[in-house]
């Protein structure tokens, strides 16, 4: 009876071993598919990735494993990839495609990951660039590896080289220029070309440090603040317009600017187009001291002088002639026009004349 007892002891206890092996069997295979399910989950994000993805195994550097995005990319068949070495996706350039994967693979196993640009080949031969994001970890097949995730930035790099051309241009222009240009925002120099220097004979730093203001002729500086000031507000200034700026050395020189509001660092301001007219006013100058004593003289001689010219549309005009044409034909110079050379006034003028 004794036995007996002990029999169904065992018996029972065995029961529930064997049920708790069941219970941990349902849930070992609940986990298993719950596990199977991500995996299929991983792999179809894997195989639909907008971005190139391919695995490289730790200890060879050997491709293991392609996306379908990837083998399109580069322009290689599903899976030809595979166990070529990560070098053959790396084009060539200031250095050969293995030192960009060994210099790349040496920072991997220094720091386990590694982002950056990289210039990559497609089986065709074409180049395009690329910004990968490497990163390493245990796969339960290949053991380690590198996983590299791959995004297409040839457009944006295009971008950035024509911007860069561009930008050297227009530097260029810019120090070049035979303009002073500069931009001018809250009464001061922010910005200015090497020609800017050179007109007004401070260096940058020298002309920075002050108001602009006072590199301006004390005869000119109310009227150059007022435009200024009206610019900046948005009115419709009347443009060029000159005035006189005073040189380091004391001088003064003529100036002619033309300005457009701009946004400079997220505020307003204005770049400004000055040009040294100082040669050009001198000679006004002279011209205008020497007509008015022309005219004067002129004025002194009894006889007429007269100059006459043919217009386009095939009447003559009188642009000058002393004050005696008053006297001799009773009209002021700016009323003498005739229609031909044969007119008759012009054949007593040049009968009188002779």
């Amino acid at each position: 009876m004794k036995n007996q007892s002990k029999t169904k002891q065992v018996l029972i206890q065995e029961l529930v071993s064997l049920r708790q092996r069941i219970a941990e069997l349902e849930q070992s295979e609940s986990e298993r598919k719950r596990v199977n399910d991500l995996l299929q989950l991983h792999s179809e994000i894997l195989a639909h990735m907008v971005e190139s993805v391919h695995l490289i195994r730790v200890d060879d550097g050997v491709i293991v494993y392609t996306n379908p995005r990837f083998d399109s990319v580069f322009g290689y068949d599903p899976g030809e990839l595979v166990g070529k070495h990560v070098s053959i996706i790396n084009a060539p350039g200031g250095k050969t495609p293995e030192d960009v994967a060994n210099e790349i693979i040496k920072n991997l196993k220094q720091a386990g990951v590694w982002k950056g640009e990289v210039h990559n080949i497609r089986k065709d031969g074409t180049s395009f660039w690329s910004y990968a994001n490497v990163s390493t970890f245990k796969h339960p097949q290949y053991g380690e590896v590198w996983i590299s995730v791959h995004r297409d930035i040839t457009e944006r790099k295009q971008a950035e080289e024509a911007l860069k051309e561009m930008e050297a241009q227009y530097r260029n222009l810019f120090e070049n220029a035979n303009e002073a240009i500069f931009v001018a925002q809250d009464g001061w120099f922010v910005f200015l070309n090497p020609m800017s220097t050179m007109m007004i004979g401070y260096s940058g730093k020298e002309l920075m440090a002050k108001p602009f203001t006072e590199f301006i002729h004390p005869d000119d500086r109310e009227m150059v603040i007022n435009r200024h000031s009206r610019r900046m507000k948005g009115e419709e200034i009347p443009f060029p317009y000159s005035f006189q700026i005073i040189h380091k050395d004391g001088n003064s020189k003529w100036v002619e600017v033309n300005a457009v509001l701009i946004n400079w660092k997220g505020k307003p301001a204005t770049l400004n187009f000055l040009s040294d007219i100082t040669d050009r006013k001198r000679a006004e100058e002279v011209l205008r001291k020497r007509d008015i004593q022309f005219k004067k003289l002129s004025s002194w001689v009894p006889g007429m002088i007269y100059q006459f010219t043919k217009r386009p549309d095939g009447t003559y005009c009188m642009p000058f002639t002393t004050e005696a044409i008053k006297d001799i034909f009773g009209c002021s110079p700016q009323s003498t026009i005739m229609n031909s050379p044969a007119d008759k006034k012009l054949s007593v003028a040049s009968a009188w004349h002779r």
